[in-house]
């Protein structure tokens, strides 16, 4: 998984990127959904209950959507979610704009959009308010769009208060659709390391890692082994060795940052917040030229992540003992 993080303190940024979890869906109901007759703004925003009573109505529809049948633990959150299940199925921007803050008229192609077997499910459901509630959405989108291109199609999502907020909305809406059949799994360690890199830098490019300054290498290697190695040491010696695993370079010496103290003869990592970026891997595989590891990650700038704006391509290198090395990072 996947990886968003907020302005918060390094440990809750290290924290937040430990917590990727993967998905899964438990038994399911069906809900009849007819897009020439959406459910009024009422219905839409009735309790889960009351929607469970409803989905067992049966009709002539061009499109079924199927709803989560595991217990409710957070009635709010489930109904957020299938309020915002049925207003993408309806078209209905307004309320879609409404639950994810998006800027009006950028969902307005969605309207061109026909949606099928559409399925919402529960990753985790928590009953007190101020935490988050985890979902997941399918659905395939039928031949002949411009938007969201004839395929299947699979997201992961939270519903809860965004922060400084107290209104109740979808949040963190990740992709988690394999657009190359032969794409690695999305969650291995090449992919874990792209998406610290943009946790702390952003798109900041390399087409080597010798571009990269001694600061940002040394900044780095400390964060990759508080994520990953929390137990080691960060003695010269050991932070050393871990900057040429990451990076391949070799007589590092960077006792001249303001991170190295004297008296331990060690490195200190400095606290600082991470960067709230918007966007998921969207590619990870192996180059069958050059034999090197590839992770794609896309950019975005509406929270549905539906329109990809721009591409940062990384490529890494298998070290002897498995672990992987940057060879690049570059946009595309």
């Amino acid at each position: 998984m996947i990886k968003r993080l907020l302005c918060v303190s390094l440990a809750a940024c290290l924290l937040a990127l430990s917590l990727a979890a993967c998905t899964k869906s438990g038994p399911t109901q069906q809900l009849g959904f007819d897009p020439d007759n959406p459910p009024s703004s009422s219905s839409a925003s009735s309790s889960p209950a009351s929607e469970s009573s409803q989905s067992q109505q049966t009709s002539s529809q061009s499109s079924t959507i199927t709803l989560p049948s595991d217990p409710v633990q957070n009635e709010t959150h489930r109904a957020v979610a299938e309020r915002f299940v049925n207003a993408l199925c309806s078209h209905d921007i307004a309320t879609i704009n409404e639950l994810t803050s998006a800027n009006e008229g950028i969902y307005n192609q969605l309207e061109n959009v026909t949606f099928s077997n559409v399925v919402l499910g529960v990753t985790s459901e928590n009953a007190d308010p101020n935490l988050y509630s985890e979902y997941t959405l399918s659905f395939h989108t039928n031949e002949g769009q411009t938007v969201l291109p004839s395929g299947d199609y699979s997201y992961q999502f939270a519903v809860g208060m965004a922060p400084y907020s107290e209104k109740v909305g979808i949040l963190d809406f990740e992709s988690t659709t394999t657009q190359n059949p032969d794409n690695l799994p999305y969650q291995n360690e090449a992919a874990a390391l792209a998406s610290l890199y943009i946790g702390f830098f952003g798109t900041t490019e390399f087409a080597t890692p010798s571009d990269l300054s001694s600061h940002d290498i040394l900044e780095f290697a400390l964060i990759y082994m508080m994520s990953f190695s929390p137990d080691t040491e960060t003695t010269v010696e050991n932070v050393h060795n871990v900057i040429s695993q990451l990076f391949g370079i070799t007589g590092f010496d960077g006792r001249d940052s303001v991170m190295y103290d004297a008296e331990t003869d060690s490195y200190v990592l400095l606290g600082r917040g991470g960067l709230s970026m918007n966007y998921h891997v969207s590619q990870s595989y192996i180059d069958p030229a050059s034999g090197q590891y590839v992770v794609v990650a896309s950019f975005y700038n509406d929270p549905l992540q539906l329109f990809a704006q721009s591409q940062m391509r990384f490529t890494f290198q298998k070290n002897d003992d498995g672990t992987f090395r940057f060879v690049s990072g570059v946009k595309q």
